[in-house]
C-alpha cells in the first residue's frame, strides 16, 4: 500500500493506492502535519458511509479473527423466522417482530464474556424504558438501536446497550474515552460505545467500540495493536461491503482485544 499527499493551491489531496482514481480533498492548514491528519480523516469518514443503510432486506456476516463469526438476517427472512421461533419457544415473553429492520442470529461463543449458545437479536429503536429500568441504565444519548443477547444454555439475557461516544457516563465508566478517539480521530457522529448489562445492573468489563471507517484505518490500528484483521485483508469483495467495524476492548484497562467487521449484503 502507498499513500501521497499533494498541495493544490488551498487544498491538499491524498490518494491511496488501495482505492485506485478515488481521491479526496480537504483545506490545506499552516501545520502540514495538521493538514494531513485531516485529510486522511475525511477519507476514513467517506469510505466508512459507503454502505450505511437500513432496510428489510439485508445479511450481516461478522468477521471476527480472519474468519467468519456469525451472520444476522432480516427478521422477516425465512432464516430469521427459523431462529426467532427458537425465541418464542424459550424466551417467550417478548415480541421480536414488531420492526420490520431487526435483526437476528445464532451464534458460538468465541470471545468474552460468551460461554455458551446464543441468539443475539437487534431491535432497530431507542431501547424500551423498560429495559432500561430493569437493567440499571442510566445514559443520556442512546442510539436507535440494541440488543438482547439469549444464552440458550443458562436462559439468561444480556441487554447490549449503543450510545454516542459522547455520551458523560459512558466516558466516565470506562477507560476507552482516551483509547479509540484517540486512535480513530473522527466526529463522534461516526462513533459509539456498546455496553452489556446484565439483569442485576452489572455492566460486563468488555465493551465495544463502532465506527465508520475505512478498512486501512483498521489495519494501521490492528498492527499498532498487534490485533487480527477480521477478514482476508486483500478481498476486496468484502472490503466494498463492509459498513461498520467493531473493535471489543476491556473498559477498565481500555486494552482493545478483537476487531470485528460488519460486512452487507443485498438480497
Amino acid at each position: 500500500m502507498s499513500e501521497s499527499y499533494e498541495i493544490i493551491g488551498k487544498e491538499i489531496q491524498y490518494t491511496n493506492s488501495e482505492y485506485p482514481g478515488f481521491s479526496i480533498k480537504s483545506r490545506k492548514y499552516r501545520s502540514e502535519e495538521i493538514s494531513k491528519k485531516r485529510v486522511k480523516q475525511k477519507f476514513n469518514e467517506i469510505i466508512g458511509c459507503r454502505n450505511h443503510i437500513f432496510n428489510s432486506n439485508v445479511v450481516d456476516k461478522v468477521w471476527l479473527n480472519g474468519s467468519h463469526g456469525r451472520t444476522d438476517y432480516n427478521i422477516n427472512s425465512t432464516e430469521g423466522q427459523r431462529i426467532k421461533g427458537i425465541l418464542d419457544t424459550n424466551f417467550s415473553s417478548l415480541t421480536y417482530d414488531t420492526n420490520e429492520l431487526n435483526l437476528i442470529s445464532e451464534f458460538t461463543p468465541t470471545r468474552p464474556p460468551y460461554v455458551n449458545n446464543s441468539i443475539s437479536w437487534y431491535d432497530i429503536q431507542e431501547v424500551p424504558n423498560s429495559l432500561k429500568t430493569s437493567y440499571g441504565c442510566s445514559y443520556e444519548k442512546y442510539c436507535n438501536w440494541y440488543g438482547l443477547k439469549f444464552d440458550l444454555t443458562t436462559n439468561n439475557i444480556l441487554l447490549k446497550v449503543v450510545v454516542s461516544a459522547d455520551d458523560t457516563l459512558a466516558k466516565s465508566m470506562t477507560n476507552s474515552a482516551t483509547l479509540p478517539l484517540s486512535k480513530f480521530p473522527v466526529s463522534t457522529n461516526f462513533c459509539y460505545f456498546a455496553f452489556l448489562h446484565d439483569s442485576e445492573g452489572n455492566i460486563n468489563e468488555n465493551a465495544d467500540f463502532y465506527t465508520y471507517t475505512s478498512d486501512i484505518h483498521i489495519k494501521e490500528f490492528c498492527t499498532a495493536n498487534s490485533l487480527t484483521f477480521p477478514y482476508d485483508y486483500s478481498d476486496t469483495e468484502i472490503r466494498d461491503r463492509i459498513w461498520c467495524w467493531g473493535i471489543v476492548f476491556n473498559r477498565l484497562t481500555g486494552v482493545p482485544t478483537h476487531v470485528k467487521a460488519y460486512e452487507r449484503t443485498f438480497v
